[in-house]
């Protein structure tokens, strides 16, 4: 077995694996900004920020590479789930099958049960990032 290196194995990867592909796809639509998501109030907070002080040409720029962003993003989601996971797809040419490292798949982990407790606790996360940018632009 080897780990997965490049984008293509991850081919089918929700037929082998429902729960880790869940999990990253709820970080890639973070990632994207889809609503709820935290990413999608990074996204929100950086873009009204810029287009308070006036920087329309970077808030421009900012939403043209976030939809290139999504595009790309989105394609690894339809090769994880829509992806048809016959044998030969996740073996390579000398029959190794590919897998995500238990380090990687923690990491994954970690990363979603942030993401939901963002969502669970909405209103406390934006107060404390709203102090603690408060903090950081006073100094």
């Amino acid at each position: 077995m080897a780990m997965i290196q490049y984008i293509y194995q991850l081919k089918g990867l929700y037929h082998l694996n429902p729960i880790i592909s869940i999990s990253l796809a709820i970080s890639i639509f973070s990632l994207v900004g889809i609503p709820p998501l935290v990413g999608f109030f990074g996204k929100q907070l950086i873009l009204s920020a810029a287009l308070e002080k006036g920087y329309y040409f970077l808030s421009l720029v900012g939403i043209l590479t976030s939809v290139i962003g999504a595009v790309y993003y989105l394609g690894i989601v339809k090769l994880m789930f829509f992806e048809s996971a016959e044998l030969k797809t996740v073996q390579a040419e000398d029959n190794r099958v590919f897998y995500l490292s238990t380090s990687m798949s923690i990491v994954i982990s970690v990363i979603t049960l942030m993401i939901l407790l963002f969502m669970t606790y909405l209103s406390t996360s934006l107060r404390s990032a709203n102090i603690l940018a408060l903090i950081l632009s006073s100094t």
